[in-house]
């Protein structure tokens, strides 16, 4: 009885406040042009938390780079901290693909979805990834790669309840782990070494250029240097700019970056084979909207009945995992009445 009595008292609120209230805005229909790139990784967990951004300006043909911030507890006394085995990983958008994924409850819907997605895209290149129930759906044609058109498939496969979870171009990135050694460390070549030198004394007097012979190995700036990179690659000598010890990874890869643009020098670094690449990365979901509980798209009463009924323990109230992020609008970690009122005031545009 206890549960009916709240639950109606909860629903004459409901009555009240949207006697008031007007429809309620799609601006979330749009996806993004720009997504939060630094978002990129979270899917993963743990290993891409706390990322950082790098521009390599073409040096490794890659639009972003990312790299773990370095780790400092193996001991080393250099604040830069150069643990070889710290990765980086280059990151391409794929801003030709959108994603969506299919709820828990609509996996017998699968084809109804794949329908959906090709009445749009008919030209698209839709297939299933190793996730169960995610699709991914490629358009070659860049005049139909828009956000309206984004927008419509979600808006459409959303309404029909069929997926949890929707990104749009650009919202996902195939990443490629990076193998590093001391950046700014090069192989003798075909190259005016005296004019390096000029340069770096020119444009960044903070930093030195040396030589360190081949036979150089055992002091800390040749074991430094060297790294793993060069086994099996002798050479009579090896050139190097070394930056000040206090020196940031972050500013290490521009230097490099720069010296990659001003004489074509190529960083210490290269990408892991194919087979080795890592699976893509997502980026926010856009049917994280807060309010839209029952993931339509929109918000509405129906989100506010679906919220208090769950509050009331309706055991018929069933509420996706997005959903019911979507539900906690105050972000207390908890679905409560007071969440309903706040759907009801986004209704009624009183938030």
């Amino acid at each position: 009885m206890k549960k009916r009595v709240r639950y109606s008292a909860i629903l004459a609120s409901a009555v009240m406040l949207c006697s008031q209230a007007m429809p309620a805005q799609a601006s979330s229909l749009t996806p993004a042009e720009k997504t939060d790139l630094h978002y990129f990784g979270t899917v993963s967990g743990a290993a891409f938390q706390d990322m950082e951004m790098l521009e390599d300006a073409g040096m490794l043909g890659y639009d972003l780079i990312y790299t773990h911030h370095i780790d400092c507890e193996e001991g080393y006394s250099d604040p830069a901290c150069y643990t070889w085995d710290d990765a980086m990983y280059g990151v391409n958008r794929r801003m030709s693909t959108v994603r969506f994924v299919l709820r828990s409850d609509a996996a017998e819907e699968a084809q109804q979805a794949e329908q959906i997605a090709k009445r749009h895209f008919p030209d698209g290149i839709l297939y299933q990834t190793a996730a169960a129930g995610t699709y991914d759906l490629t358009e070659k044609d860049e005049t139909k790669r828009t956000a309206e058109a984004s927008a419509a498939l979600m808006t459409e496969l959303a309404a029909a309840g069929l997926i949890s979870e929707f990104y749009t171009w650009g919202q996902t990135a195939d990443y490629q782990e990076i193998v590093h050694g001391y950046l700014t460390a090069y192989k003798p070549a075909d190259q005016d070494w005296e004019a390096v030198a000029a340069w770096v004394q020119a444009e960044h007097p903070e930093c030195s250029f040396t030589c360190i012979p081949a036979d150089e190995t055992e002091t800390d700036l040749a074991k430094k240097v060297r790294s793993d990179y060069w086994n099996g690659n002798p050479a009579d000598c090896i050139y190097a700019v070394i930056p000040p010890a206090e020196t940031t990874f972050s500013a290490h890869f521009a230097l490099a970056a720069e010296l990659w643009e001003t004489f074509g020098l190529h960083a210490n670094a290269y990408t892991t084979p194919y087979e080795k690449q890592t699976k893509p990365l997502t980026g926010k979901n856009a049917l994280a909207i807060a309010g839209d509980v029952n993931l339509d798209c929109d918000i509405d009463v129906a989100d506010a009945v679906l919220t208090a009924r769950f509050c009331a323990e309706d055991a018929e109230a069933v509420i996706t995992d997005q959903g019911q992020s979507n539900a906690d609008c105050n972000g207390d970690g908890g679905i409560t009445q007071d969440d309903v009122v706040q759907i009801l005031k986004k209704i009624a545009k009183l938030d």
